[in-house]
């Protein structure tokens, strides 16, 4: 997930927009793993502001792409 570009703005999300969607998973998707983890990756970008030292990698491959010791992941472990 690419979410940074240098010199390119991003635009601030409405904290309305922030709202629909923790009210849309709580109401229908609670359930759904992959919704709730959004809506926590989501908070945390929130949050923190969303910087350049975000959790998430910058790049696709290359200089700053995914690597498991730095960046958050979503790992199952076998009980």
């Amino acid at each position: 997930m690419l979410t940074w570009v240098p010199g390119e703005p991003r635009r601030a999300v409405p904290h309305e927009t922030i709202e629909a969607i923790i009210d849309l998973v709580v109401a229908q998707y609670l359930h759904d793993r992959f919704a709730v983890q959004m809506v926590f990756l989501i908070l945390v970008l929130y949050y923190s502001f969303s910087r350049t030292e975000c959790p998430c990698p910058k790049t696709y491959t290359g200089h700053e792409c995914f690597d498991e010791d730095v960046h958050w992941a979503v790992r199952t472990y076998a009980l």
